[in-house]
């Protein structure tokens, strides 16, 4: 009996070491907006149209905007979009989003604009300390005067842990090592604008944090059962 009772509290101690934490959202705000307008004098025609995510299940939307002014063989455009898929996983939590926006030439004074945002922030609680890998790509492009930044924060109990931002080109990120357990957040956004006539500019961000077991604890695990069943041998 002794040996049994000695061998079911190793198994014990070495479950617990085995089980992975888990990932819990606590609050987020994840959505999505485009807008479009354009102006001659006193007059404007707009467009927009926003959605955000209403709790934390998946999210996969994406809106568009357009705003015309003029005959339809010289109407002069602005346009946005903007779309986002997201979850949250036990042991997961990952995102990807786009936003773009462009406008028309305008050779008579007519001033058009567009808008795209992209946006997921999220708090997240870790139960118990697990080792993780989180990595992503933040993209921006413009040109004609277009703008436009991604930028992606993630930070814990720590500290900052990862803290990047593109204004133009490809920006890769990523880290990975042990996250203690508590509260985290992730923020990261894409936003594009074109403020003025011929303008472009389009970006993306993409992400993923995932919670890694240790691979010597599942073999801990089996090895103490071996144990125990000799043992009671």
């Amino acid at each position: 009996m002794r040996w049994n009772a000695l061998g079911i509290a190793v198994l014990a101690a070495l479950a617990a070491q085995a089980r992975a934490g888990i990932l819990t959202p606590t609050d987020q705000f994840r959505s999505v907006e485009a807008s479009a307008s354009v102006t001659e004098g006193e007059t404007e025609v707009m467009d927009s149209q926003s959605l955000s995510a209403p709790g934390f299940g998946l999210f996969d939307e994406a809106v568009s905007a357009l705003a015309s002014l003029g005959d339809p063989n010289d109407a002069v455009a602005g346009r946005g979009a903007a779309d986002q898929l997201s979850g949250f996983l036990p042991t997961m939590t990952f995102g990807n989003g786009t936003a773009a926006a462009d406008t028309d030439l305008s050779p008579d004074g007519r001033a058009p604009n567009g808008f795209g945002l992209s946006v997921f922030s999220a708090t997240i609680m870790l139960d118990a300390d697990t080792p993780y890998d989180m990595t992503g790509s933040l993209e921006m492009s413009s040109a004609g005067g277009g703008s436009g930044i991604a930028s992606v924060v993630f930070e814990g109990p720590g500290g900052v842990l990862i803290e990047e931002e593109s204004l133009d080109g490809t920006v890769p990120f990523g880290t990975s090592g042990l996250l203690v357990s508590g509260e985290y957040t992730i923020d990261i956004f894409v936003v594009a604008e074109a403020n003025a006539a011929g303008a472009e500019a389009a970006g993306s961000f993409d992400f993923e944090l995932t919670l890694i077991p240790e691979p010597g604890s599942a073999a801990s695990l089996l090895l103490g059962a071996f144990w125990l069943r000799r043992a009671r041998g």
